[in-house]
């Protein structure tokens, strides 16, 4: 993999920008980050909680915590697959499924059909006593006991209720605008001096005006074709964008109207609008702004019709190339991903809502990668994926549905070897065309409990060495040393301790029993320990520790650059072996703490609990969660082809496509 210490731009650049928080800077670093094996679906606000919409229900989260709770079939939902979600504070949550309509009132669950005329819900908005659902063919009204069907064959994309409190507007996919007024619906379209055929997304402005984005035809895809438009209750206005951007949606937060416009590139930048006061003296137009939006009357206005002038302010905030749902409601926008979570952002500050059901508390790295689009993952509550160079999906590793996955290793012929648990025995498997294979049944015994595993890594003499550890009566997860298994599958334990009926069994070596990591330099093995830094050649066993300048014995992670200096990632900061005794002079990083460091030439990345930090020589570039890293907790690091893959608190985060070194 080829490094240079600038990752396209990742320093923010400051200008003139006004700064109104800090969504994720997904444009800032060429990275992607993973915490959710589903795509939200939906979003809603309600009371102290985000409801969040998947495949497998609904993802209650409380407000300012990490905590959730799961809502499927089986907990009173009317069915998993979530489509869509809204919620007001009179009338409740609504959740559109499979399986009907839920409501959630008054800590109730109820359940009921949705409408004949509706196939699948894509929209909704709540009222304060009931619900407007759009969908592929048409829209429904349910006011808290039956149905009421409007506007058959419409396709509805996206819904906003008006200030009137009972009507709504609807976007649609090829026939404009409409408008419920006076119990009816009426279209908003070119005969009324409203352009767009194809919405995407509607958003109220402070002073009652209604602000829309889409396109003039019904293809989306259309170079020129973006407009936002604005209609304050009799005319509307026309407002041609940059060309080559793309707008994507528009919302209210705080009583500002907020634009997200994609670039090139796939990212959009979000943009702040404020209207121009054109009654004060001196230039009658303000700065166009870097969005460059020209307005013009509609067709249907007359001359005298004064167009509303708004110019744009580019703002330190972008949405995240892989958004899947972005919702209004009140004073803030929700954001849902397919794969990193939810955003709630109120103005001020956005804050990450995630189940980081993908690797859970997992502290290392348990990855194969056989090519960089098929790479096997041990993640969260024993579950194994694979990931295709774009997403992760769940895989089998043994026919029996009772194995816990703990580890993946990759072999000296490129194969992935799972590690799992079935019982009380760890099996090795071996992935074989499309199935995994078993190799090897380790009935291994552990003071309590069965064995859990650290880490799986194959030494070049085709050894696999295993970390161990169990977790006592009192739930405590304690460590059980190290299992070496041999190409003939024979294998050896190295641990301090012993049971009390076990004697040590020849070729046993009394190596620490708080292994946690190893890596190999020809037929020597480093070992990163709760006591220092562990050599192995044969039966020779040194352990460095604070008589070799250790600032701290307790280490996560050793690596070797490429002039054979040996490092170790410890809690006192980054070290490197010279002449015997370990220096700690790299990266000004001494007294901070370092959970992983991997190289790369003449590059080292080392990870802690402040983001990853990349060094080279005398330069440094800091990578944080603000830059779109899943965390600034990162907890371990591993080089698979030209990428870098970052395990952290927060999930997965691959940071890809590095220019070339300098």
């Amino acid at each position: 993999m080829s490094v240079a210490l600038a990752f396209a731009g990742c320093t923010p650049t400051r200008g003139k920008a006004e700064t109104l928080g800090s969504l994720p800077r997904t444009s800032r670093v060429p990275l992607r980050s993973f915490s959710e094996t589903q795509p939200y679906t939906g979003l809603a606000l309600h009371g102290n909680h985000l409801y969040a919409g998947t495949p497998r229900g609904v993802v209650r989260f409380t407000l300012g915590s990490r905590a959730s709770t799961r809502i499927s079939a089986k907990s009173g939902l009317s069915g998993n697959r979530v489509s869509a979600l809204a919620a007001s504070s009179s009338s409740g949550v609504w959740v559109a499924t499979e399986g009907g309509l839920s409501r959630y009132h008054k800590d109730v669950w109820t359940n009921r059909p949705l409408a004949g005329s509706l196939r699948s819900v894509t929209a909704m908005v709540a009222t304060s006593a009931g619900v407007w659902c759009g969908s592929k063919s048409g829209i429904a009204y349910y006011d808290g006991a039956k149905w009421s069907s409007y506007l058959p064959g419409v396709k509805v994309r996206h819904l906003v209720g008006d200030q009137s409190g009972g009507g709504v507007w609807v976007a649609t996919e090829g026939e404009g605008l409409y408008h419920f007024e006076k119990g009816k619906f009426v279209p908003h379209n070119v005969s009324r001096g409203q352009p767009l055929r194809a919405v995407r997304s509607l958003a109220y402005a402070m002073d009652g005006g209604l602000f829309a984005v889409g396109n003039l035809s019904a293809d989306e895809g259309k170079i020129g074709d973006e407009r936002l438009i604005y209609y304050d209750g009799r005319h509307w206005t026309i407002f041609r964008v940059a060309p080559g951007a793309r707008l994507r949606w528009v919302s209210l937060v705080r009583g500002r109207v907020l634009l997200a416009a994609e670039a090139k590139g796939g990212q959009s930048r979000i943009f702040a609008l404020k209207r121009a006061d054109l009654s004060l003296r001196g230039p009658k137009k303000p700065p166009i702004g870097p969005l460059r939006l020209a307005g013009k009357r509609s067709s249907t206005a007359p001359s005298r019709y004064p167009v509303p002038y708004f110019y744009t302010i580019a703002l330190e905030l972008w949405l995240p190339s892989e958004a899947t749902v972005v919702e209004g409601q009140g004073n803030m926008v929700m954001i849902g991903t397919r794969g990193t979570g939810a955003i709630v952002y109120d103005g001020k500050k956005s804050t990450w809502y995630r189940t980081n059901d993908l690797t859970g508390d997992t502290q290392r790295f348990k990855l194969a990668c056989e090519t960089p689009d098929a790479c096997y993952l041990a993640g969260g509550g024993g579950r194994a994926y694979r990931f295709d160079g774009q997403r992760f999906a769940r895989v089998s590793v043994d026919a029996d549905a009772n194995a816990k996955v703990l580890g993946f290793a990759l072999d000296g012929s490129k194969k992935a070897v799972a590690v799992y648990r079935l019982g009380d025995k760890l099996v090795l498997s071996r992935h074989a065309g499309s199935l995994f294979q078993r190799v090897v049944e380790l009935p291994i015994k552990t003071p309590h409990g069965a064995p859990g595993v650290r880490f799986a890594r194959y030494a070049p003499s085709g050894e696999l060495w295993i970390g161990l550890d169990y977790a006592d009566k009192d739930h405590e997860v304690r460590p059980w040393g190290v299992i070496v298994i041999k190409r003939d599958n024979s294998y050896v334990m190295h641990r301090s301790s012993l049971l009390p009926t076990e004697d040590r069994k020849p070729g046993s070596l009394a190596l620490p029993d708080d292994i946690r990591d190893a890596m190999f330099r020809k037929d020597a093995a480093w070992l990163a320990t709760g006591n220092g830094v562990c050599f192995v050649k044969g039966t020779r066993v040194v352990l460095h520790t604070e008589n070799e300048g250790m600032q701290s014995e307790i280490t996560y992670s050793v690596a070797e650059r490429d002039n054979g200096e040996i490092l170790a990632a410890t809690f006192g900061g980054l070290g490197r072996l010279v002449g015997g005794r370990w220096r700690f002079d790299l990266g000004n990083l001494r007294g901070h703490v370092t959970r992983a460091v991997a190289t790369d030439k003449n590059v080292m990345f080392v990870g802690g609990d402040e983001g990853l930090l990349v060094l080279r020589g005398n330069e440094r570039l800091s990578v944080r969660e603000r830059d779109g890293l899943s965390s600034d907790q990162v907890r371990d690091l591993r080089i698979v082809g030209n990428a870098l893959w970052v395990l952290t608190a927060g999930g997965i985060s691959i940071i890809e496509r590095p220019v070339n070194r300098r």
